[in-house]
């Protein structure tokens, strides 16, 4: 559900100016609740990130996604990957990297993608 206000004094006849959007559903998902079959472009993976290779990683994920960029966040103990891919080619990219993880250990963003870069 997604209300949308009008600015002051501004009628929607008079070529509707958005101004503000608030949207009812959650921003960030849980660790764990991918939807298998439906794609994403950014993921955060819970793991255990000491001896990441990224080079290797980064070699598997672009095997589905050309495009794709995976980085290391220590501090908070994730593998961050941006990459249109599915779940399960994500699972399988990094099974093939050598850093198999379950699908509880995956947590899906909510996309920020404008359009610019494909559409």
């Amino acid at each position: 559900m997604t209300d949308v206000k009008h600015g002051a004094g501004q009628a929607a006849e008079d070529g509707l100016r958005l101004t503000q959007v608030m949207v009812s559903t959650p921003l960030r998902r849980e660790a764990g609740s991918t939807h298998p079959g439906t794609f994403a472009m950014e993921y955060v993976i819970h793991m255990d990130t000491a001896g990441l290779d990224l080079a290797v990683i980064g070699d598997a994920l672009q095997r589905f996604d050309p495009a794709a960029i995976a980085d290391i966040d220590s501090r908070q103990q994730v593998l961050r990957v941006a990459a249109m891919m599915l779940d399960q080619e994500l699972l399988a990219a990094l099974d093939q990297a050598g850093h198999p993880v379950r699908a509880e250990q995956v947590e899906r963003l909510p996309s920020v993608c404008c359009g610019g870069c494909s559409g």
